[in-house]
């Protein structure tokens, strides 16, 4: 029996071309943690696994799309510096326990990116069930983080406040300094107005202060030579007055030292006790990643989830392309690749023949690549994929020619072919590229025959490529185990066409194409009257089988061009209907607009004449109320024009049915979605939008908005509505986090807010810095500030909007 799983490039189970197929898969990785998961890359045989490890990366592929995904470059591998924790009595560096905590830091946002609610019930993690339990199992170690956090500065030096121990030695340390240097500087004024100093300069030699002297002056300069110059011009010489100083400083110095060590050490411990969790959220993020990269390997080479058949075993391709292929289409878009569709149900044999370089191998490799990408979770690159669960994959593909073996090319296929034929069942896909080939025409076909027959009683899945007509016709004579296709060749030019054909053999067109080379016709007759009277009926049949299944392919594709540009058409119709109403309303309202100039401007003139006269004897309060006064004028002018002009205004929209209960609904001359509390009497509504209540009539009622759409408008605001508004950021990126709070500022306006409160977090400081900046750019902000330490600190900003 067979293992659960095997590793993914291991003989008897990895495809033709595999490590180049795992290297597209690996440039969508950022991370060394990704990159390890891929080379931990299997090969399974439980079904269970499969449809999980399907669902998983389908699952990471909506979490893509949904949320953006997440920064997978800032992850490092901290396996090192665990090791060293547990290795090493002297600990970690203070750069290294950053490089710790930036991880778990990584880590947590992962988390927390994975399990947080979205903005719609169906936008969280019951969307991705299966990245949430790998997400849940990453461990928070938030103890460990906290402590790395308040020990240590993003550069790696300790903070003032990582022990009262260390934050009382700086203290002193800088009172120290502070005496020290007082005593310096009145040490240099007096020597300077002796004329004994090089320069007025304080300096350090020796880790204590010095002050440059002219050699020649040196005694007339009390205290301890620390050093001179290269050119010997200057000593440095340490005052008596601050030996005692010095003395102390160094001592303060030598006990901060070791009270740094002191608490890296510590730190180092409790990295090295929690070396487990650590490696643990290093695996998990690995494989988290691993299931991005796969997803993002689909969006950009259409890849889908495998279906694994349960019942009667199934092989069914539909527009399946290889991936190399699909590579080299990406750097060459002129490139066309032709798609594979194939489907195997009564039959596990198919034999597949043609031309030469008309894509009988990447047939058998498209089938191989894509049984190898699903059972290694994969994604496949075909619109669909129905599979049988593999227990081995054989292939006996290309020139395996040994010099160093003394074996021949045919001798090499026979080696790797009777191996096949050991080890193959009725689990096992086997494919034989050109079988028969390279050895007398007669005995190739005989042998292959032969090998198909064999692999046909043990029911083996096989693939086989063929020039051999004996192989063709015995396929055919056993159409219930085994199925002919073909690659087509094009009828005028004999170039290959790269179409596949189920259910009907190929000609390999040999004599057809050195005519066409130009060989002496004389040459290509006499070898056409060389072959039997039977050979040439089976190629003008086969000729014409072509030929018909060319033209009707080329009826259906001409059919289908026909059906694309009737919708084509259609779409370019209801564009112009569209295009058509909306330039007529922009003509009424253009209208309207005029008419409006019109009957205003001379009313408006009036009156301003009549209240620049009054300004000028008005104080300010009766200024205050002027203005008051001409805005309820010019709302009052113009709530007249709209009575006055009724037929000018379209027609508003309204609601295709009565909105129910607790449905969302749009007001008209309102952007705020409300949602609909209860019926009134006299045949209102009362609505909720934002923090309001509201009485409408059914005709103030524009439109029944979905469910999930009048609640994703608000969410930000209502959570928090009752006095100032608030948004808490903590847990997003800082691009999220800037989108979020554009929306949260708008919102807040729409509400005539005058200050809202954003919550980042203090950390590293990478939210606040955006919200900062954010807040910064922002026209309707005034200004913004950190409350008091009581009400959130560095943790929250309040901002004063216009």
């Amino acid at each position: 029996m067979p293992s659960a799983s095997d590793a993914a490039l291991a003989e008897g189970v990895a495809a033709p071309d595999s490590p180049a197929v795992l290297a597209l898969v690996g440039a969508f990785l950022a991370s060394p943690l990704g990159r390890a998961e891929l080379v931990r890359l299997r090969f399974h045989r439980d079904p269970a696994e499969l449809e999980r490890l399907q669902r998983r990366w389908s699952e990471a592929r909506t979490w893509l799309e949904r949320r953006g995904g997440f920064g997978f470059g800032g992850l490092t591998d901290p396996g090192d510096l665990v090791r060293q924790a547990r290795a090493s009595a002297a600990g970690l560096e203070g750069v290294d326990l950053v490089r710790i905590a930036e991880f778990l830091d990584a880590a947590a946002e992962l988390r927390e990116g994975l399990l947080a609610p979205g903005a719609a019930e169906a936008e969280g993690r019951e969307s991705w069930p299966e990245l949430a339990v790998l997400a849940e199992a990453i461990p928070a170690a938030a103890g460990l983080r906290q402590a790395l956090r308040s020990a240590l500065r993003p550069d790696g030096e300790l903070d003032d406040n990582a022990s009262p121990e260390l934050a009382r030695l700086r203290r002193q340390r800088a009172r120290q300094k502070q005496a020290l240097e007082s005593v310096m500087t009145e040490q240099m004024r007096k020597l300077s107005g002796e004329g004994v100093l090089q320069e007025e300069l304080i300096t350090l030699r020796n880790e204590r202060y010095v002050l440059p002297v002219r050699a020649d002056l040196r005694r007339r300069a009390a205290g301890l030579v620390q050093g001179a110059s290269s050119s010997g011009q200057t000593v440095f010489i340490e005052p008596m007055e601050a030996v005692e100083l010095n003395n102390e400083q160094a001592r303060l110095l030598a006990a901060e030292a070791a009270e740094a060590r002191r608490i890296l050490q510590e730190l180092s411990r409790q990295v090295a006790g929690a070396g487990g969790e650590i490696e643990t959220a290093a695996r998990l993020c690995g494989e988290i990643e691993f299931e991005a990269a796969k997803a993002r390997f689909a969006q950009a080479y259409g890849g889908v989830a495998a279906e694994f058949t349960a019942g009667p075993a199934v092989l069914e391709l539909q527009n399946a392309c290889h991936p190399l292929l699909l590579a080299a289409q990406r750097d060459h878009p002129e490139r066309s690749v032709v798609p594979l569709n194939l489907e195997l149900t009564r039959q596990r044999m198919l034999v597949v023949s043609g031309p030469n370089t008309g894509g009988k191998t990447v047939v058998l490799k498209t089938v191989a690549v894509a049984a190898w990408m699903a059972q290694c979770g994969l994604p496949v690159c075909a619109r669909g994929a129905r599979l049988p669960v593999f227990a081995a994959v054989h292939a006996d593909i290309g020139d395996v020619q040994s010099i160093q073996q003394s074996l021949s090319t045919f001798s090499s296929h026979l080696l790797r072919i009777r191996a096949i034929l050991a080890a193959a069942g009725d689990a096992s896909l086997v494919l034989l590229d050109e079988l028969g080939t390279a050895t007398n025409a007669a005995e190739g076909a005989a042998l292959a025959v032969e090998v198909a027959a064999w692999l046909l009683d043990r029911r083996a899945w096989t693939l086989i490529s063929t020039h051999h007509d004996a192989l063709k016709a015995w396929a055919a004579e056993h159409a219930e185990g085994v199925m002919n296709g073909s690659v087509a060749l094009d009828a005028q030019t004999l170039a290959p066409t790269y179409q596949f054909r189920m259910g009907v053999p190929g000609i390999s067109a040999g004599l057809d194409m050195a005519q066409r080379l130009g060989l002496p016709a004389a040459l290509v007759d006499g070898a056409r009257q060389r072959l039997g009277a039977g050979e040439r009926e089976a190629a003008r049949y086969l000729q014409t089988l072509q030929e018909q299944l060319a033209a009707a392919d080329a009826r259906l594709t001409q059919a289908r061009e026909r059906e694309r540009a009737v919708e084509q058409r259609e779409r370019e119709v209801a564009a112009h209907d569209r295009a058509y109403l909306e330039k007529q309303m922009a003509a009424l309202r253009s209208d309207l607009e005029r008419r409006l100039a019109a009957l205003s401007g001379a009313a408006e003139k009036q009156w301003r004449r009549e209240l620049d006269e009054l300004r000028a004897d008005f104080t300010a309060a009766q200024k205050k109320k002027a203005a008051l006064a001409e805005a309820r004028m010019k709302r009052e002018r113009e709530e007249m024009f709209r009575k006055e002009l009724p037929e000018l205004r379209p027609a508003p929209a309204a609601a295709a049915r009565p909105p129910r209960v607790g449905e969302w609904v749009r007001l008209r001359d309102s952007r705020t979605p409300a949602q609909v509390l209860r019926r009134l009497d006299e045949g209102g509504y009362e609505v909720a939008a934002g923090v309001l209540r509201l009485h409408v009539k059914a005709e103030e009622i524009a439109a029944i908005l979905p469910g999930k759409e009048g609640r994703s408008e608000t969410t930000d605001l209502d959570a928090s509505s009752t006095a100032m508004l608030e948004l808490n950021l903590i847990g997003l990126r800082a691009e999220e986090a800037r989108e979020r709070l554009q929306r949260f500022l708008d919102r807040a306006l729409l509400q005539e807010a005058v200050q809202v409160r954003i919550v980042h977090g203090a950390g590293y400081g990478v939210l606040r810095k955006a919200v900062s900046e954010e807040l910064r750019e922002h026209p309707a902000v005034a200004k913004f500030y950190h409350p008091p330490q009581n009400q959130g600190g560095q943790g929250v900003t309040i901002a004063d909007l216009r």
